[in-house]
């Protein structure tokens, strides 16, 4: 369970987290559930961690710092944490279809082959 934050992440406080020989996750207190993750390497990823309708857990990858702003992030995670308590996060990103896959694996690496009709 994410920790409950009693600071706001700013920009300042995010560039100068430095990394640790464990990767470690900092809170932010501006919106529930989001934090950072520093890895070793020191790549900084944004995270939201909700609950849906049925009480289930689900953790999203926001987005890396500084490829996308703090103001981004905290925009994208109270979407995001709307759709996953409405139950539309995962009809948004469902799983493709067997049949799916296959038409975008012909249209894509197959082109140059054989044509669909004659296989």
């Amino acid at each position: 369970m994410p920790k409950l934050a009693d600071k706001s992440l700013s920009d300042t406080r995010l560039r100068k987290l430095k990394p640790r020989s464990e990767r470690f996750e900092v809170p932010d207190g501006g919106v529930r559930g989001m934090s950072v993750r520093v890895s070793p390497a020191g790549t900084k990823t944004f995270f939201l961690t909700a609950r849906d309708q049925f009480g289930k857990r689900t953790r999203v990858k926001i987005g890396r710092y500084p490829d996308m702003s703090l103001k981004d992030a905290r925009g994208e995670a109270n979407q995001t944490r709307r759709e996953i308590e409405a139950g539309m996060y995962l009809n948004r990103h469902k799983p493709r279809q067997f049949g799916e896959v296959c038409r975008l694996w012909l249209d894509r690496d197959q082109a140059g082959n054989r044509s669909l009709s004659n296989v």
